[in-house]
């Protein structure tokens, strides 16, 4: 009895709520833009970068819907599992395998892309090997937690976030300058274009990773997809609104100079005149988004792991594993802060692509031919 009892204790906590699950669709998805995708955004179209973004945001619709169908048709897998049931064995497990070893490239870069921000804004006499460990540690801790407790710390930081964006927000409308936004399309339609698809992918990417999740692990109310909805939109709003502060505020010849450009216009904001020097506090909502994506992706390549490295010790040990992986790439990869930058800005949309969506494609369509060959094998059964 007592054995039963601990069992279903730990499958309740193990559950997601259906906020818990939406708040996912904020908190994992802005890790890539503070020094990355903005920074990228804004050397192409530069004061155009807001109308980049809401088309961007338009265009990440379409991959909620890819999301949504995978997991309608999942058969209650995860995305592991239903690899392996729609391609086999072989083919199921090297497509996991793409998706993982891309996944933690990716975590590499971001971690490497925070540690300089964290040194060059806020410790600029620490080693940043010191500083990859501070980040480091919490995130191995709770990528080996389970999947409800990972979205309760989503839950909090989604709280957090929402104060300071609040708070961010109120100590800068005096200092926005409408002229900032001229000259509108000065190079074209195309700047802006190309600018949309860098938001697309970087914002849209980590959405796909939430099949990691079964959904018999969410559960489910009456308005679960208003929640998904919503918050979609909240998050869309979050970042269209920090690129186009960011315009109103520093203009076109401020934002081509800095690589964190969202972190400088913090630096103007105060509160009724009262409380200055804020930027240090507002911009932990950028070290919580990075935090938030890590932790995530490192629990979906502990999940495919666990799947082949069976035994409960070992299982234990292999966010620690993962995190000395990524500690030693760090120090023998990015020995200098330049190559970083130049590995990101040349090859992060590149490798986003194929390591994710080419994989998650693949997936769609094995679920749109087995979702067919169902549908089929129905009607004959309805019809003999």
């Amino acid at each position: 009895m007592v054995k039963e009892e601990i069992n279903n204790q730990s499958q309740e906590a193990d559950n997601i709520t259906s906020f818990g699950y939406a708040s996912f669709f904020i908190t994992i998805t802005k890790g890539f833009f503070l020094g990355i995708g903005t920074y990228m955004m804004f050397k192409i179209s530069r004061v155009d970068t807001y109308m980049a973004a809401i088309m961007g945001a338009i265009a990440s619709i379409i991959t909620i819907a890819i999301l949504y169908f995978i997991k309608t048709h999942s058969q209650n897998k995860d995305i592991i599992d239903l690899n392996k049931s729609l391609f086999g064995k072989v083919i199921g497990t090297i497509l996991n395998i793409i998706l993982c070893v891309t996944l933690l490239f990716l975590v590499i870069l971001v971690l490497q892309n925070i540690s300089q921000f964290v040194k060059i804004q806020y410790m600029p006499d620490t080693q940043v090997n010191y500083i990859r460990l501070l980040f480091l540690i919490p995130i191995t801790y709770a990528a080996g937690k389970s999947i409800g407790i990972i979205s309760r710390i989503s839950q909090l930081v989604f709280f957090c976030n929402l104060a300071m964006l609040i708070a961010s927000l109120i100590g800068l409308l005096p200092e926005i300058q409408i002229n900032n936004l001229y000259p509108i399309l000065k190079d074209g339609a195309m700047p802006p274009l190309s600018s949309a698809i860098i938001y697309f992918v970087l914002y849209s990417f980590p959405i796909l990773l939430l099949t990691i999740i079964p959904n018999t692990k969410i559960i489910k109310s009456k308005h679960s997809k208003w929640k998904v909805i919503l918050v979609f939109i909240y998050a869309s709003f979050v970042l269209c609104s920090r690129i186009l502060v960011a315009i109103l505020i520093l203009g076109e010849e401020v934002l081509s100079i800095y690589r964190f450009p969202e972190y400088v216009m913090l630096k103007m904001a105060s509160l009724f005149e009262i409380i200055e020097r804020m930027e240090n506090t507002l911009a932990i909502q950028y070290l919580f988004d990075v935090i938030m994506f890590c932790i995530f992706a490192l629990y979906f390549i502990v999940t495919f792991l666990k799947k082949k490295i069976k035994g409960e010790k070992k299982e234990k040990i292999l966010p620690y594993i993962l995190a000395l992986v990524i500690f030693i790439v760090l120090n023998v990869m990015f020995k200098g802060s330049m190559l970083g930058y130049q590995l990101i800005e040349n090859y992060i949309i590149p490798i986003v692509l194929v390591g994710i969506f080419v994989p998650m494609i693949i997936t769609l369509l094995g679920t749109i031919v087995k979702a067919i060959k169902d549908k089929v094998m129905t009607l004959k059964q309805a019809t003999s």
